[in-house]
């Protein structure tokens, strides 16, 4: 059984670096993926944009400005353009001149940890299913496509992303209301949803119940301090998605 098997199956714990270690390095680069990795965790989650010229790029923001020293939309710059912009230096002069990286880059950076799995959120915005038919063949071509599990917000690209992919993926119903855009029933969006990303804050009975209610997996984020961690497992919460994976691995026992 693949590692992504097991957690398709929630077999066991799995801890994962959301935007990389984005608690102490730029969110979303290299190096924040690589330190991630280090600490020991099981998957790593990245968001994924399109540039102007169609190559899918990682960042949070589709706004350039709070993690980088550009302005205006990731979509409106070419990749040259992008790769122009400094992505490290809003944390700080030691980590002036780090780039965005490209989708490709980032799979080509994971082949050399097989055993770490692959979260890969596409965020809505007015170019979120060209993103997605321009990611999907790459991870294929790559042969990345066991390595990873998708995310969305939106109901229409969770159902585009399920009869492409083939299995169910995850959303985060809780950015719209639940009953409205994420239907319930045999035929319904929920029944599209392998996990629902659930904030911290909306970590509770009532929201874990309507996952357990629809066999959908309880991923939450953040779960950085002891008190998160804490709540989570109480929760048995399958993936947690750390800024800073320290305290939960901890908690497992494995740091």
């Amino acid at each position: 059984m693949t590692k992504l098997e097991r957690l398709l199956r929630r077999d066991g714990l799995f801890i994962g670096a959301h935007r990389g270690y984005s608690e102490r390095y730029p969110e979303n680069t290299l190096l924040a993926v690589q330190e991630g990795i280090a600490l020991g965790v099981d998957l790593v989650e990245v968001d994924v944009y399109l540039s102007r010229d169609g190559v899918p790029v990682i960042a949070h923001d589709n706004h350039l400005e709070r993690c980088s020293n550009g302005t205006g939309n990731i979509h409106n710059y070419t990749l040259k353009e992008l790769k122009q912009l400094d992505f490290g230096i809003h944390r700080g002069i030691v980590y002036e001149g780090l780039h965005l990286p490209t989708l490709e880059q980032f799979l080509s950076y994971m082949r050399d940890y097989p055993d770490v799995l692959i979260d890969i959120d596409f965020k809505v915005y007015d170019y979120t299913l060209d993103t997605v038919k321009a990611a999907l063949p790459l991870i294929e071509q790559m042969g990345m496509m066991d390595r990873c599990v998708f995310n969305c917000v939106d109901c229409d690209i969770v159902s585009y992303l399920t009869e492409r992919v083939g299995r169910r993926v995850i959303g985060a119903p809780h950015d719209y209301p639940w009953q409205v855009n994420f239907h319930p029933g045999p035929k319904g969006t929920l029944s599209e949803l392998w996990g629902i990303c659930i904030p911290y804050n909306m970590l509770d009975d009532t929201h874990v119940q309507i996952c357990h209610d629809h066999d959908i997996t309880v991923i939450c984020t953040p779960a950085d301090t002891p008190e998160q961690v804490a709540r989570a497992m109480h929760y048995q919460t399958t993936l947690p998605l750390c800024n800073d994976p320290r305290a939960y691995l901890r908690a497992a026992g494995r740091l």
